[in-house]
C-alpha cells in the first residue's frame, strides 16, 4: 500500500510536469489595441547604405517646399522661392529624414481610407545620391498620437514617429532660408540750436520816422 506522503509527492510532481508542459507550449495572445504589433528595437526607415541625401520635397497640396544639393555642395531652396538655405536649418531637416523611426508596420487587410492614406495630408519625396527615390504618403495620426500612418512607394504602410514627421511638416511654414539681419536704426546726433539774433532797437526821429540805432 502506497504511503500517504508518497502519494502527495507523486501528485505534486504531476502538477509540476503539467505546468512545465503548458508553459513550453503557451503562446501569448496578441493584444487587441487597434494598432499593429510594434517592431522590436529601433528601426529606421532609411538605411545608411543609401548614402548621401540630396533631395527633400514636401507638399500639402497648397504649399510646396523643395531642398536640393549637389554631393559636394551646400543645400539650396528651390521652392517656394529659390535661394540659399541656412546650413544649420537644412542640416537639421536632413537629420530628421535620416532618423525617421518605424514604430509599427501595418498588417495587410486595413483599408487605406481608414488610415487616411487614400487622401494623404502630406506628400514627401526623398532622393539619395545613388538615385534611390522614396515617395511617402502621410495619412492620419494614430489613436495614441505616437505616430502617423505612412505608405512608402505605394506599398508597405508603417507608423512613423510623430517627432520626425512633424519636423518635416514644419518646413511648410518655415522654409530653411537664412535669417535676414534686422537693419539697425541710424545713429541720431543732436543738432545744435541756432544762435539767437538780437533785434535792432529803433528810435523815433523828430519827424516821426524810425531810425535804426546800433545795438552796443
Amino acid at each position: 500500500m502506497v504511503k500517504k506522503s508518497t502519494l502527495i509527492l507523486l501528485i505534486l510532481l504531476a502538477l509540476v510536469l503539467a505546468a512545465y508542459f503548458l508553459w513550453k507550449n503557451w503562446e501569448p495572445r496578441p493584444q487587441e489595441t487597434g494598432e499593429p504589433t510594434a517592431t522590436s528595437g529601433t528601426q529606421l526607415l532609411f538605411s545608411r547604405e543609401l548614402g548621401l541625401l540630396t533631395g527633400i520635397r514636401i507638399t500639402d497640396g497648397r504649399t510646396t517646399v523643395k531642398l536640393e544639393r549637389d554631393p559636394a555642395g551646400p543645400w539650396t531652396v528651390r521652392l517656394p522661392r529659390p535661394g540659399p538655405a541656412d546650413p544649420a536649418l537644412a542640416g537639421a531637416a536632413e537629420i530628421q529624414v535620416l532618423t525617421l523611426r518605424i514604430l509599427n508596420q501595418v498588417e495587410a487587410g486595413l483599408e487605406p481610407e481608414v488610415l487616411g492614406i487614400d487622401e494623404p495630408a502630406y506628400l514627401v519625396d526623398i532622393t539619395f545620391e545613388d538615385g534611390a527615390e522614396y515617395h511617402l504618403e502621410i495619412g492620419r495620426p494614430t489613436p495614441t498620437g505616437s505616430g502617423y500612418y505612412v505608405r512608402v512607394n505605394g506599398g508597405s504602410i508603417y507608423i512613423l514617429s510623430t517627432s520626425g514627421i512633424d519636423s518635416l511638416v514644419n518646413l511648410l511654414t518655415a522654409p530653411p532660408y537664412p535669417a535676414t539681419a534686422t537693419p539697425e536704426p541710424p545713429t541720431q546726433t543732436e543738432t545744435p540750436a541756432p544762435a539767437a539774433q538780437e533785434t535792432p532797437v529803433t528810435e523815433e526821429t523828430p519827424e516821426g520816422m524810425p531810425t535804426p540805432t546800433a545795438t552796443p
